[in-house]
């Protein structure tokens, strides 16, 4: 949804203050708003690409080439973030200072390869720009920071000079996490081949870039980070630990800036978050991609997680006859499986599948057994009628009769 004011002017005075962990965030509350708030005569020629008058105020009225505006921004940065080159080629030929960086922490190279200018990317480091300066809020480099907003040449160049491809942020993520996270397809395919990312890194602790894009639905980065990188699709997340939290400065943290990954590992896979959050594409890529469906979740399989979250086109495809589905697994704290649950929704196509399958049909949950539960739902709706079929139609064919329940 689009930001309020307040939210937009909270934002504007987070990203003053240095409370930055997004390229996107960078942006659009820091390096445009410092754009346009303008300057120095120098800011302003810098701004407006005036090479001319650039060096005239350098060389002839003498002012410092690298004297700062309200937020601490120098002429060098203000131009690598607007992409002006022959600006930059001057002011580096002038020795502007490349590492200068605003009051918020960002430098000239982190603004150049957040807005993806290669060209002065290329300029910034062959001036002995560093590569792995961090950002002081979350540690963020130049590299994560490129990987956001999917600039894989700048990506290549960054690493070409130095920069480190498993750079760690405050809280664990590296430049492949935030690339996953993005849905960074190219940029991904970058880090891996140009920068030695490594995919069993862990966010906060618990997390692997894989799993973050299986959560939203990336399916294209699911691909790249194991076909090209190897990534484990079978990682089990760490059970029984609280994830890492980026300290939040400000008295408002609790407003604007939730704490993230504050949960207690639970043991899930990258197959049971693509699953859980309803994502049919991402499930059956990582199913061809050798996923395996673990009950490591507590107990849930991922088959009762897509019927818990009543995902029955993704249960169906998790119950194809090539997949060993854990068709009885129950979680321990409430006895729940996979007949039942479907039986409970009524998702008869699922219901028909199981069955077919071998699921057991006898065991009851709270005193009901599915068939049970399924007569008592029977008159509810049509797809529950349509339950019933299903089970009396099995029974027929395993020449059962309903009184033998």
């Amino acid at each position: 949804p689009p930001l309020s004011e307040e939210e937009a002017w909270h934002h504007f005075q987070a990203g003053k203050h240095g409370i930055i962990d997004s390229a996107r965030f960078l942006i659009t509350f820091s390096l445009v708003p410092a754009v346009q708030s303008g300057g120095d005569p120098i800011h302003l020629a810098a701004i407006h690409n005036d090479v001319r008058r650039l060096k005239y105020l350098i060389k002839v009225a003498s002012v410092n080439v690298d004297v700062a505006t309200k937020d601490g921004s120098s002429a060098l940065i203000l131009a690598s973030a607007l992409g002006h080159e022959s600006i930059v080629d001057a002011l580096i030929a002038l020795n502007a200072n490349v590492e200068h960086t605003m009051y918020n922490g960002v430098n000239s190279l982190m603004a150049a390869s957040s807005f993806g200018h290669l060209a002065i990317v290329k300029k910034l480091l062959e001036a002995n720009a560093l590569p792995n300066v961090e950002q002081p809020y979350a540690k963020t480099s130049s590299l994560h920071f490129a990987s956001e907003m999917g600039h894989a040449e700048v990506i290549q160049a960054l690493c070409k000079h130095g920069a480190n491809g498993n750079h760690r942020k405050r809280n664990g993520g590296t430049p492949l996490h935030t690339a996953a996270d993005a849905n960074q397809t190219e940029a991904i395919f970058s880090l891996l081949t140009h920068c030695g990312s490594r995919t069993d890194l862990l966010l906060a602790g618990d997390t692997t870039a894989l799993y973050l894009a299986a959560q939203r639905g990336h399916t294209r980065v699911c691909h790249t980070l194991v076909t090209t990188g190897g990534a484990d699709p079978n990682f089990v997340m760490p059970s029984g630990q609280v994830g890492k939290n980026v300290g939040i400065f400000g008295a408002e943290k609790a407003k604007w800036y939730k704490e993230r990954n504050g949960e207690i590992g639970n043991g899930a896979t990258a197959l049971h978050a693509a699953v859980e959050n309803g994502h049919l594409l991402t499930t059956r890529v990582l199913l061809k991609l050798g996923a395996k469906q673990l009950t490591s979740m507590k107990g849930a399989s991922p088959v009762l997680i897509a019927l818990q979250y009543k995902h029955p086109r993704i249960a169906l495809s998790l119950l194809k006859q090539e997949y060993h589905a854990h068709l009885n697994a129950a979680t321990p704290h409430d006895g729940m499986y996979p007949l039942f649950v479907a039986t409970q929704y009524g998702y008869f196509r699922v219901v028909e599948r199981l069955l077919a399958r071998g699921a057991n049909f006898d065991k009851p949950v709270r005193g009901y057994t599915p068939y049970a539960l399924a007569r008592y739902f029977a008159n509810r709706s049509s797809d529950s009628a349509r339950v019933l079929n299903a089970f009396e139609a099995f029974f027929k064919k395993i020449g059962w009769h309903a009184e033998d329940l």
